[in-house]
């Protein structure tokens, strides 16, 4: 049964500055949640995160997961200082034949989130463990699943990854045309969130994390605009120097001048004009490469394909533009606090020559 309803993408809809705003610099805007850290999570991908350099990444700001790739004692070692991966047969184990000390950090990384077993295992985790655990789970892409989790298992998620398909490197919607985009899908879970808070109720909702085809600061800001307590980067990510993922150097064609590129002189009179870049390999979880490296067979249906980034800044560097772009966004919206600036702002639909109109 079709239902007639518009959907819209990131890219389909804009922030609308306030009509007076009372702040007279960025430098009066807060991007950071008490930690501190940023807004954001670093993907569990086995090309951007791993356990030796997850700290760059949390120093800066950014919180990990700790990818499915790593032996299953090495995350088990570091889950009570990070949010590492774990498959459904594992977290049942940790459930059924574990003891936790202490408080844990675990991510059910399933390309199914709408699973109710996967609840009704989280429910026993938290009966168990009480406080002494945090759960992520995801992904899913239907807002009335969130409010399903609100509902029937108040307290029991912590975080949920919403968004399926949209990554540069899944293939899932194209190939089982299941998706929601992005704009409305996060837009619809924050309406939920908001109604519970306003009757009080603060502790049923599960922080929302959009995941899934970030490619410019604008797509991140948006999402924070509409709503997400978090955005989760791997492209973005993996770009950066201090990424983990396998690189490789190439000619940068691009760089060379035209009459060299077409062979009108000799090796040595362009020689001074040769130019690499470093690339480096990027693959979601649900490939063939990635499910070899967590212990699969690699032989089951990818969902997922591997392809080349070019490694194109540092971390810090990244990191200090974001906090930019996002203070000036808060401050042309009228907000001080990121978490008033989550949800807070109005935004609106345009058209895609709207959008081609700033996006350069």
């Amino acid at each position: 049964m079709l239902k007639d309803k518009m959907l819209y993408g990131l890219n389909d809809v804009t922030i609308v500055p306030a009509t007076l705003s009372s702040i007279n610099s960025r430098s009066e805007c807060d991007v950071y949640y008490i930690g501190p850290c940023l807004p954001l999570f670093a993907a569990p991908m086995s090309s951007v995160i791993d356990d030796t350099n997850y700290k760059v990444f949390e120093d800066s700001g950014i919180r990990t997961v700790i990818p499915r790739n790593i032996p299953f004692e090495r995350r088990m070692d570091l889950s009570d200082k990070v949010f590492v991966a774990v498959g459904l047969v594992e977290f049942r184990n940790i459930v059924e034949n574990m003891e936790l000390p202490t408080r844990h950090f675990f991510c059910i990384d399933i390309a199914n989130g709408h699973m109710k077993s996967v609840y009704d295992l989280c429910k026993m985790a938290k009966e168990k463990f009480d406080r002494k655990i945090s759960i992520m789970v995801g992904n899913i892409a239907n807002p009335l699943t969130y409010h399903e989790i609100c509902k029937k298992y108040p307290g029991v998620i912590d975080y949920i990854r919403c968004g399926i398909g949209g990554g540069s490197c899944c293939t899932t919607s194209a190939n089982t045309s299941i998706h929601y985009p992005m704009a409305s899908l996060i837009s619809e879970m924050r309406k939920c969130k908001e109604y519970y808070h306003g009757v009080g109720l603060y502790d049923v909702c599960p922080e929302i994390i959009a995941d899934g085809g970030f490619h410019n600061f604008d797509q991140v800001i948006k999402a924070l605009a509409l709503g997400a307590d978090y955005v989760m980067l791997g492209n973005i990510l993996a770009r950066c120097e201090e990424a983990c993922g396998d690189t490789i150097e190439e000619y940068n064609v691009d760089a060379y001048p035209k009459a060299i590129v077409h062979n009108e002189y000799s090796d040595d009179d362009y020689s001074i004009y040769k130019s690499y870049v470093k690339l480096r390999e990027y693959y979601g979880m649900s490939t063939k490469k990635a499910q070899k490296e967590f212990g699969g067979e690699g032989n089951k249906t990818a969902e997922g394909i591997m392809r080349y980034v070019p490694v194109e800044y540092t971390l810090e560097g990244w990191v200090d533009n974001f906090k930019s772009y996002l203070k000036s966004a808060m401050s042309y919206t009228d907000f001080r606090e990121i978490e008033d600036f989550v949800g807070g702002p109005t935004l609106l639909p345009m058209t895609n020559s709207a959008f081609n109109a700033y996006f350069k």
